[in-house]
Parts: structure tokens; C-alpha cells; sequence
């Protein structure tokens, strides 16, 4: 865990960009480009309310942000509408994906 995280203005050329969230609290994740291969941004278990993600620019593959904790609140619709996509996405189970 840890509080007030920020990461800005990063291009990701990896296999997964921002990992390990589990019990953050204040993480802020801004002006980024994921031009990653399996996972943009896994939101895990225990991250807490005081987040923000937008203003980022998806473009790689599989999953562009996944989801991990349980029970899911609705954040991925949220998450979808405030960052820009290479391609068409949706949501499918627990990550926003291309539209295949």
C-alpha cells in the first residue's frame, strides 16, 4: 500500500504499466500513454475511494485496464469515458478491451 501516488506524463512500452495498486490510497494517474502488450492498469484489491485516472491514451493490447478487486464497482465505465482509445472498447467481465 501507500498514499498519494502520482504518476504523469509516462509513455509505457511494456509487457504491464501501473501494477501492484492494492491498498493505495490518493493514487492519480494522469497524461500517460500504455502502449502495452498484456495490461495497461490493474486496479487492485484494497484501492480505495480518492483515486484518479483520466487523460491517458490507451494503445495496446489485451487488457487496456483490469479490474481486481470484489466485489467491482462501476469504475471501469468511468475510467472509459474520461481517457482516449487507439481502437473501439467495451467492457468484458472484469477489464475494457478492443472490440474484436
Amino acid at each position: 500500500g501507500g498514499e498519494n501516488i502520482t504518476i504523469v506524463g509516462n509513455t509505457f512500452n511494456v509487457n504491464y504499466g501501473v501494477a501492484g495498486t492494492e491498498n493505495l490510497v490518493g493514487l492519480v494517474i494522469k497524461g500517460n500513454t500504455f502502449n502495452t502488450s498484456d495490461e495497461g492498469i490493474g486496479l487492485g484489491p484494497g484501492l480505495v475511494d480518492g483515486w484518479a485516472i483520466d487523460t491517458n491514451h490507451f494503445a495496446g493490447q489485451e487488457a487496456h485496464v483490469r479490474d481486481y478487486r470484489d466485489p467491482r464497482p462501476n469504475h471501469l465505465e468511468l475510467i472509459m469515458d474520461a481517457n482516449t482509445f487507439e481502437n473501439d472498447v467495451h467492457i468484458v467481465g472484469d477489464a475494457i478491451v478492443d472490440v474484436e
